[in-house]
């Protein structure tokens, strides 16, 4: 990988390759990474994001279970940290899933 950092998320994620559900801690890392600032490349951010609305409308709904608990918790948690406003950033299936399980968790 061009990216450094990406380097020791890639080593994890191959380590993982026998459960395919643990793939999302590695894109986990690589999320925030890219919401923090750390990593500077916003092709690859645009690309995380596309990756979130393929799961988004997906008809599985363990796939929409796992970015749901995953990649989103993760934002809703940066959110709060000084990184960019991810609500922008995010398609629109998306955003529904963040806003819908975002009230939820307020109320």
């Amino acid at each position: 990988t061009e990216i450094p950092e990406c380097v020791e998320i890639i080593g994890f994620a191959d380590s993982l390759a026998h459960l395919p559900y643990l793939y999302f801690p590695a894109f986990n890392q690589l999320l925030t990474l890219l919401l923090t600032g750390k990593i500077d490349d916003p092709e690859l951010l645009a690309r995380s994001f596309r990756f979130m609305e393929e799961m988004a409308i997906c008809e599985d709904s363990e796939v929409i279970n796992l970015l749901r608990v995953e990649p989103l918790e993760i934002i809703a948690i940066l959110d709060h940290e000084p990184c960019q406003n991810t609500q922008s950033l995010m398609l629109p299936e998306t955003l529904k899933l963040y806003l819908r399980d975002t009230l939820r968790t307020e109320q």
